[in-house]
């Protein structure tokens, strides 16, 4: 699979106070055990974060949330040790049972959670989120203190690190785990932020990030803004990339009509198909 990106040339070649990307017209799904399309899993990248995060130039992952961890010799038991100094942008600091239970609701078979199978190497959550046992205390994910998380497998998984990159594994605010979103649109929903950037305002045509000045690693949070255009008119923000107001196309772009030519990248997307025969 391949996106069709439009980046100019000279973006690299000045301090920027703000990104300005084009996304579809439709907003994200902010309630990331839910989000499914590469959009929303762009944008929750920014607003959330998990144990892991994909480095950026050759996506093993690296430690985030989580500040080490280890596994025991049958690698079946993995401890986490979650950072001292992780807070939600609310200034609320980010714990074990956070994860915990953020990965719970995750599991939870009400929600069906598009990427919950994911996580069926734990022992207990494949049949907890098939709703074969209906107490979450069966899956083992422990959280003995603050800063400790256990988790116990079923079987091996060396692959778990990069799984948990992953934005559906993101903590969520134990406040938002709360809240009763059934009847929110998009738009009426405003997550706590776990991670770099959190919500500055959203309408129906744009949506503003600012960075997060309670994200444990801000100084090294460089941009202090991105600006997510919601629109699918090609014509209208073809003419906005020319004029330097977009900085980031992606699919709705008259390709022909880019002014600078070497601003048109053919990249790889990344993307698993799964197929499930029954």
């Amino acid at each position: 699979m391949a996106a069709l990106l439009c980046v100019p040339a000279m973006a690299a070649d000045f301090p920027q106070q703000e990104f300005v990307a084009n996304i579809s017209n439709k907003g994200p799904e902010w309630r990331p055990h839910k989000a499914y399309n590469a959009d929303e899993a762009q944008i929750l990248t920014a607003v959330y974060e998990g144990l892991f995060v994909y480095d950026p130039y050759n996506l093993e992952p690296i430690p985030a949330l989580a500040e080490s961890w280890s596994i025991s010799k049958d690698s079946l038991e993995w401890t986490f040790r979650i950072r001292k100094d992780a807070r939600f942008s609310n200034g609320d600091p980010i714990t074990a049972a956070d994860i915990r239970n953020s990965w719970l609701a995750l599991l939870d078979p009400a929600i069906a959670a598009p990427y919950a199978s994911l996580l069926d190497p734990v022992a207990g959550a494949a049949d907890y989120r098939n709703g074969k046992n209906a107490n979450p205390e069966s899956v083992k994910i422990l959280a003995p203190n603050a800063e400790t998380l256990i988790v116990d497998l079923a079987t091996p998984a060396p692959q778990l690190p990069k799984i948990l990159c992953h934005h559906a594994f993101s903590a969520v605010s134990p406040a938002d785990l709360k809240k009763d979103t059934s009847g929110d649109t998009e738009a009426a929903y405003a997550p706590i932020s776990s991670g770099a950037f959190q919500i500055a305002s959203q309408t129906k045509d744009e949506i503003l990030l600012v960075k997060n000045p309670n994200y444990w690693d801000a100084g090294h949070v460089y941009l202090p803004s991105i600006r997510l255009v919601l629109s699918d008119d090609a014509k209208e923000l073809t003419g906005r990339f020319n004029r330097g107001e977009i900085h980031w196309l992606a699919g709705s772009v008259i390709v022909d009509k880019i002014v600078d030519p070497s601003a048109v990248k053919v990249t790889p997307m990344f993307s698993t198909e799964y197929f499930f025969f029954r």
